[in-house]
């Protein structure tokens, strides 16, 4: 029995042959079943092979070709269809043409949009710098979603490499409505070199949901960091956000031990508290909100609690 990378090599070698001799037939035939990934070196395969596709049509028929192509592709073969989306859009991305944006603004409402973006700013981050990578993501005709989808990884390799510089790109864009999305990327980023400066970033935010969440994330790191609140107090961080953030983290400190009070009857040590989802006992934001926050009080609950083999998880 052939194991899959040889029949990988025997697929790509027939359908190199096939797309010279009869390209519609060939892509016809790839058409014809859906590709359902079982692996990493699966996708690879199926990537390779895909590319070359991608380059026979991009050959005979341009532009148009490749449109042909992608629509011939049953929606329900999600994979292909991505990179049937994808591999001409990161081939003009690299060429520098302006047929990206063409090519982008004809498939903007497309499921496959969003991520086949996403696909092309890894693939650009290879050998672009982040701030090349985001001016291109900038210039396409995408949605605000989309476009801050595409910027979400960049932008946390340019806070990375140059937090200023970074901060300047994302002020020079301040009215733009996609920049508070990417906003709270930055932030995170910062929060452990300048923890001030990412407090302040976190203000930008209009949202004030989102302005919230930011803030407490920010000055949350920052205190698991070791840091202190009199360093953000001395930097600059307005009393009225320092002290807000308090009474947030006390009311959800709150939260988090009545939560705990409420399952700690329902379990033993060991026990796992998302099981208690199931059971309907717990949310799932309560399961998150006492993972991220009370986790060791949780334990230490449950390492006083006397073990009386009652525990509704016994079953699970």
């Amino acid at each position: 029995a052939r194991g899959p990378g040889e029949r990988d090599r025997l697929l790509y070698a027939l359908i190199d042959g096939w797309t010279l001799a009869d390209l519609d037939g060939a892509v016809a035939h790839l058409n014809a079943k859906r590709f359902v990934p079982s692996g990493p070196g699966d996708t690879g395969a199926r990537r390779s092979l895909m590319s070359l596709v991608s380059e026979r049509v991009w050959a005979e028929g341009g532009i148009e070709g490749a449109q042909q192509w992608l629509a011939s592709i049953p929606d329900s073969n999600r994979f292909d269809k991505d990179l049937a989306f994808q591999l001409p859009l990161l081939a003009l991305a690299r060429s520098g043409s302006a047929d990206a944006a063409r090519w982008f603004e004809r498939h903007v409402d497309e499921p496959y949009a969003r991520r086949g973006l996403s696909g092309v700013v890894a693939a650009l981050q290879k050998t672009r710098s982040p701030q090349e990578v985001m001016e291109w993501v900038e210039s396409m005709p995408a949605t605000d979603d989309q476009l801050a989808s595409g910027m979400l990884v960049p932008i946390q390799d340019f806070a990375m490499r140059d937090p200023e510089g970074a901060g300047r790109w994302i002020a020079e864009r301040a009215d733009q409505p996609w920049v508070e999305d990417i906003i709270g990327a930055f932030t995170m980023q910062i929060v452990r070199a300048d923890p001030v400066a990412a407090t302040h970033w976190a203000q930008y935010i209009s949202d004030p949901v989102a302005r919230d969440r930011a803030t407490d994330t920010v000055i949350d790191k920052h205190l698991k960091n070791g840091g202190e609140i009199d360093e953000l107090l001395q930097g600059g961080v307005l009393q009225d956000v320092i002290s807000a953030t308090q009474a947030r983290f006390a009311e959800r400190e709150e939260r988090v031990q009545s939560i705990i009070q409420r399952v700690v009857p329902h379990m033993d040590k060991g026990d796992r508290l998302y099981k208690l989802v199931d059971k309907g006992i717990l949310t799932t934001e309560e399961n998150n909100l006492v993972g991220l926050h009370g986790a060791e009080a949780l334990t230490e609950a449950l390492e006083r609690k006397p073990s009386d083999g009652a525990s509704d998880l016994r079953e699970f």
